[in-house]
């Protein structure tokens, strides 16, 4: 039997990371509404948390910057 398992599984089972850093990295993503904002005050957090594959998961971020760029994607040829 084969088991396909992310690279953030492969370093919890090496112990690089542990069920207790994600709790961790929830908690302190929670206030902030971007990833951005996130970034921004806690980097380290950050680019852990991404290399971990977790980011996304850690709960639902807001689109707004996203939606701002797609409305100005058609908005080129306008001028």
């Amino acid at each position: 039997m084969k088991y396909i398992i992310s690279e953030a599984q492969l370093s919890t089972i090496f112990g690089e990371y542990n069920p207790r850093d994600f709790l961790y990295y929830k908690n302190l993503a929670e206030p902030f509404s971007t990833k951005k904002k996130f970034m921004s005050a806690y980097p380290k957090q950050y680019y852990l948390a991404k290399k971990a594959g977790i980011l996304n998961d850690l709960k639902d971020w807001s689109q707004k910057g996203t939606r701002n760029l797609m409305g100005y994607k058609g908005r080129d040829n306008e001028f």
